[in-house]
C-alpha cells in the first residue's frame, strides 16, 4: 500500500507540474508569438547538430574553481562546451547556452547585457527555461527579452517524494527523451543529463563547488566583460546544494548511473570540492 500511495502521489505531481508549464507556454506564446518552443528531445536534435563527431562535453557553472579555465587550456577546439546563467563573463564559447532569469531585478538585467551584447558572438544555442516555477513579471521579462533570441524548452522539476528514490528519479531523467526535460536542484544536472543524451562519453563539470564565491566576482572578468560584478562575493553553501535533495546528494547517484552507461564524469580542477566525487581531468598535453 505504501508503494501504490508514493507512486500515486509521484504521478499526481508530475501531472500537476506539467500542467503549469503548459500553462506558462501558453501565456509565453500570447506575450511573444514569435518565440519558439521545443520539446526536450527536440532540443535535441538541435543541439546534436553540432555535437556530431564530438568526444568531449564541457560543463562551465559559475563557482569559484572555474577562475582561470578560459587560460586553463583544458578545452580543445572540437570540444563541445555547455553554459548556463552567468557563465559566460568567462570569455569562452558555449555551443548550448541555458539561461532561466527575467524577472527585472539587477541580477537579470545584468545577465541580459552579458548575453545580448558582450558574449552574443560566442553563444551558439540559447535555451530558455524553468518557465513552469515563474510568475508573471519574469514571465514577461522572458518574452520581452528572449522572445526573439532564444528556444523556450519544454522543462519540469523532476518528481522526488525523499532520497531513498534518488536512484529512481535519476534513471528516468536518463530515459529515452521526451516532451519534457526532467531536472533537480541545478542546472549543472541538467546539462550533464543533456550531455548524455546527445551521446558524450567524457563530460568534465567545471565550477560546481556546492558553495562559496562566484568566479565573476574577479576584477578582471568584471572589466573584461564591461559589467558590473551582478553579486559581492558571497561564503556557504550554494542554494543548490543547501536543502536535503540537494545536488550535493544527487551528484554522486548521477555520476554511477552513468559509470553504468559508459560515461565517465571528470572533476575540472583539483581545488574543487567536486573532486571528491570524481577523478580530475587530465588535461590534453
Amino acid at each position: 500500500m505504501r508503494q501504490l500511495s508514493r507512486y500515486l502521489v509521484l504521478r499526481l505531481y508530475e501531472l500537476k507540474i506539467r500542467g503549469i508549464e503548459l500553462l506558462r507556454l501558453l501565456r509565453l506564446r500570447c506575450l511573444a508569438p514569435e518565440a519558439r518552443i521545443c520539446s526536450y528531445r527536440g532540443l535535441l536534435e538541435l543541439a546534436r547538430e553540432q555535437a556530431r563527431s564530438r568526444e568531449t562535453c564541457h560543463i562551465v557553472a559559475a563557482g569559484w574553481s572555474a577562475t582561470g579555465l578560459e587560460r586553463a587550456g583544458c578545452i580543445g577546439e572540437r570540444d563541445y562546451v555547455i553554459g548556463m546563467n552567468h557563465s559566460a563573463f568567462m570569455p569562452l564559447r558555449f555551443d548550448l547556452y541555458f539561461v532561466e532569469i527575467a524577472d527585472g531585478r539587477r541580477v537579470s538585467r545584468i545577465q541580459r547585457r552579458l548575453l545580448r551584447k558582450t558574449a552574443a558572438d560566442r553563444i551558439g544555442l540559447l535555451v530558455y527555461k524553468n518557465l513552469w516555477h515563474q510568475d508573471r513579471r519574469s514571465i514577461a521579462g522572458a518574452a520581452r527579452w528572449y522572445g526573439s533570441s532564444a528556444l523556450f524548452s519544454m522543462d519540469v522539476m523532476a518528481a522526488l517524494i525523499d532520497n531513498e528514490q534518488l536512484e529512481d528519479m535519476v534513471d528516468r531523467m536518463l530515459g529515452a527523451p521526451g516532451l519534457f526535460m526532467e531536472q533537480r536542484a541545478s542546472t549543472a544536472i541538467s546539462a550533464a543529463v543533456a550531455a548524455f543524451h546527445l551521446g558524450f562519453r567524457r563530460i568534465v563539470v567545471h565550477g560546481v563547488d556546492f558553495g562559496g564565491s562566484h568566479f565573476y566576482v574577479a576584477e578582471a572578468y568584471r572589466r573584461a566583460s564591461r559589467l558590473p560584478s551582478p553579486f559581492p562575493a558571497t561564503t556557504g553553501s550554494h542554494t543548490a546544494s543547501a536543502y536535503p535533495n540537494g545536488q550535493q546528494v544527487i551528484w554522486p547517484v548521477l555520476i554511477r548511473a552513468l559509470a553504468a552507461r559508459g560515461v565517465r564524469v571528470y572533476a575540472g580542477s583539483p581545488q574543487s570540492p567536486f573532486a571528491d566525487l570524481a577523478p580530475v581531468f587530465a588535461v590534453p598535453s
